[in-house]
């Protein structure tokens, strides 16, 4: 199951199981100029991919690593080619999670506050 709300420019995506056609557990991903914020849990992954198609996603950025945040990581990336962000602190951590999500190629976020900087040089 997946609902979408808008807030102006930024969408919430929740995304849930169903069971019975009940959600059993929300969770959410937020959609802002280009930049996934989390990317739920692997079982609502292919709506979350079907939600995404034909929109610009050109980055994910995961807040924490616990797979209700990550689960889409791996399909996003295989489907769409979109660069995966994680907090540098936390990337040695993640790098044990990828092998249950797997997840290629992580980035700090650092690569991204770098390559803004740059822009105006």
């Amino acid at each position: 199951m997946l609902v979408t709300t808008s807030f102006e420019e930024i969408t919430q995506i929740r995304m849930s199981r169903e069971i019975g056609g009940k959600p059993v557990y929300w969770v959410a991903a937020y959609l802002v100029d280009g930049l996934l914020i989390d990317s739920g849990c692997s079982y609502t992954a292919d709506e979350l991919a079907s939600f995404i198609d034909g929109r610009e996603v050109r980055q994910v950025v995961n807040t924490h690593f616990h797979e209700d945040h990550v689960g889409g990581n791996r399909l996003l990336q295989a489907k769409f080619g979109v660069a995966i962000y994680a907090p540098k602190q936390l990337c040695r951590d993640f790098s044990m999670i990828c092998v249950f999500c797997q997840t290629k190629n992580i980035r700090h976020l650092t690569d991204v506050f770098s390559a803004f900087s740059s822009l105006g040089d």
